[in-house]
């Protein structure tokens, strides 16, 4: 289904939920995209977390995936407030 609103494949992807979304997604990306992993919340309460089961595409697609996670950026939180408060001050 994706494919439908995706004709040429997906360039980029935000993913925090992983399992089986995130394999739709493999499939649908397009040469050279980007996956940014900072969640898999599909998989923290199960028992036997499921691994992902397309990988195949990441390799002929040439497709990058890369994980993080918020808490690697907390030095930059005050900075981050400090410009968002200004936009929204702008917004007023």
């Amino acid at each position: 289904m994706l494919e439908r609103y995706f004709p040429e494949g997906i360039a980029i992807n935000f993913k925090n939920v992983g399992g089986k979304m995130l394999d739709a997604v493999i499939l649908n990306m397009r040469k050279n995209g980007r996956i940014a992993l900072c969640g898999m919340i599909s998989q923290y309460n199960l028992a036997e977390p499921e691994g992902v089961k397309i990988l195949v595409p990441l390799i002929r697609k040439g497709i990058t995936m890369n994980g993080f996670s918020s808490l690697d950026y907390l030095t930059g939180y005050s900075k981050f407030m400090v410009f968002y408060s200004s936009l929204l001050e702008k917004e007023r």
